[in-house]
């Protein structure tokens, strides 16, 4: 599973699946069993990364790029569930929460259908992915990630995207 890391939780299975002919509208995803058959997955192990690493095009040859806010490579186990290492955050490390406010963005190579990942954030914060296609928004969803519950939560539209941004909203630090 690909997987950013955030803040005290948060970890990312970034799963891209490839651009099916269809017209079905975009649906949120919350079930990682749901993830179509044949899709890449990217485990942050695939490539040795020094802790702290800023994400940017390392994974280029798998067909996604993260940035321009950073993200981090983080190699430490997280004592979340569903959060193992590998995986990425934004709150840098070591630890700097004014790291952590900002939209994340996934670019994908070429168009795909789905992206899923599994994600936490502090308490009363929730998740928010945009999809889009060029500089059209195909479709936002707000996602319940709250501390303590490993969420998986993804995009699936059959048109296809190839970019994905993933912001921390909420009360607290937006720590993901």
């Amino acid at each position: 599973m690909s997987r950013f890391e955030s803040r005290v939780v948060g970890v990312l299975l970034v799963v891209a699946g490839c651009l099916a002919a269809s017209s079905a509208g975009a649906v949120p995803v919350t079930n990682p069993a749901l993830v179509p058959p044949g899709s890449t997955t990217i485990t942050f192990s695939e490539i040795a990364l020094v802790n702290g690493t800023v994400m940017s095009n390392q994974y280029l040859g798998l067909g996604v790029t993260f940035g321009p806010a950073p993200d981090y490579y983080y190699d430490t186990t997280s004592a979340y569930a569903g959060i193992t290492a590998p995986s990425l955050n934004n709150w840098g490390n070591p630890i700097n929460i004014a790291l952590c406010p900002g939209v994340r963005t996934i670019t994908f190579s070429q168009a795909v259908d789905f992206a899923g990942f599994n994600v936490q954030t502090n308490t009363d914060d929730n998740t928010r992915l945009t999809a889009y296609m060029g500089a059209t928004q195909v479709e936002t969803f707000d996602f319940d990630t709250g501390v303590g519950v490993q969420y998986f939560i993804g995009f699936s539209n059959a048109a296809g995207f190839d970019r994905l941004t993933v912001e921390v909203i909420g009360p607290n630090n937006q720590c993901m």
